[in-house]
């Protein structure tokens, strides 16, 4: 059983570790990109991959999202 020293013992070395203080942002974004979409327009109906010019189109739109301040 632990004592009520060992508790604020192991409390100091888990808050030392996880020191917040270091870090600018302490953030975590996650961006999900949907692999293809349904048709609109003329395309009704039809499943339309996205390919690599628009990933890294889409990509770019985030990160300049994210960069803004």
């Amino acid at each position: 059983m632990q004592t009520k020293s060992d508790q604020n013992a192991y409390r100091q070395s888990v808050l030392s570790y996880v020191n917040l203080n270091q870090f600018a942002y302490p953030f975590a974004v996650t961006l999900t990109l949907k692999q293809g979409i349904s048709g609109s327009g003329g395309y009704e109906g039809r499943y339309q991959k996205i390919d690599m010019y628009e990933a890294r189109r889409n990509f770019g739109l985030f990160m300049n999202l994210l960069n803004r301040q």
